[in-house]
């Protein structure tokens, strides 16, 4: 090197066939700038391993949670969790649903009521949920014992979102097809 740190060639190698001068760092620059993501660049593959690793993570917790509660009415009936209550005709202007127990549901515009006595997992459960446009209040009485309800529809994602007495939150979806309903079943409670 000179005074100015520039690399002189050594003249005691004299260049042959066997001392081509080749540029071992490729043709970059030794002291180039270094991009503000170079990291990401050098790193890829262990970052795609780190974000394949994060997705499955995601995935198996997802299959793992137990489907969400559902409460909707359709031409079939009205199905609560995968049982149906099939129509049964109209009471004093309200809709009536049989089966394994009975729910009444009745609507004046924007207002409803609801009423509903069934058996829910050997549980004697009845259920009166009054409301105005896309929320409502429930009570319910399970085995003698009273609890009550704050119920939001959101129109967007097709789910109610309860709020119990105790402070449990659950979901209740509506999929598509189906018409929301008064939630008059304490769903994930009983």
């Amino acid at each position: 090197m000179n005074r100015r740190g520039v690399a002189v060639p050594d003249p005691t190698v004299v260049p042959d066939r066997q001392h081509l001068p080749v540029p071992i760092g490729g043709r970059a620059p030794a002291h180039r700038r270094r991009a503000r993501f170079d990291i990401i660049r050098r790193r890829r593959v262990e970052l795609l391993r780190g974000v394949t690793l994060a997705l499955i993570a995601v995935a198996v917790g997802l299959v793992a949670l137990p489907p969400g509660d559902s409460m909707y009415v359709d031409a079939g009936g009205m199905h609560i969790d995968g049982a149906t209550l099939r129509p049964g005709g109209t009471l004093q202007g309200g809709s009536l649903y049989v089966g394994d127990g009975a729910v009444v549901v009745g609507a004046d515009g924007a207002d409803s009521v609801a009423g509903s006595a069934l058996t829910i997992n050997g549980h004697a459960v009845t259920g009166r949920c009054a409301g105005h446009r896309d929320t409502e209040h429930c009570t319910f009485t399970i085995d003698g014992r009273r609890i009550t309800a704050d119920d939001v529809y959101d129109a967007t994602a097709r789910r109610w979102t309860r709020t119990y007495s105790d402070g449990t939150h659950i979901a209740i979806d509506v999929p598509s097809g189906g018409s929301p309903v008064p939630v008059v079943v304490p769903l994930g409670v009983v």
